[in-house]
């Protein structure tokens, strides 16, 4: 009987650290039990984050072949110009090889002679 009285003595005295141990027990039955769905959620972020690098690396690609489009067309333009641009020149030294008094005019201003 006084070994009874003893454990309710001393359970009285101490409740508190006898319910913060079973509440830590239950906290640390209940962490280790989630190990599945922290699974799920890394598995889950790492498949979302392989779709975020592919499509990145997908976008990359698209700007990359349009931006070498680009350059295939301006080269064109460019080509075509400078074609325009001699063809001009060959156009306007006949011109000028008919006519010397236009010549030598442009010759005048351009080197200031007088005359």
């Amino acid at each position: 009987m006084e070994y009874l009285k003893k454990i309710k003595d001393l359970f009285l005295k101490y409740w508190q650290f006898l319910v913060a141990g079973i509440v830590v027990l239950v906290g640390i039955a209940l962490g280790t039990t989630n190990n599945k769905s922290e699974k799920r959620v890394l598995r889950k972020d790492l498949e979302l984050q392989n779709k975020s690098s592919e499509e990145i690396k997908n976008s990359t690609i698209q700007v990359i072949e349009d931006h070498k489009e680009t350059i295939e067309n301006i080269n064109i333009e460019r080509t075509k110009a400078e074609k325009e641009a001699l063809e001009q020149k060959e156009k306007r030294k006949e011109e000028l090889k008919d006519n010397s008094e236009e010549l030598d005019n442009i010759l005048r201003d351009k080197f200031n002679l007088k005359g």
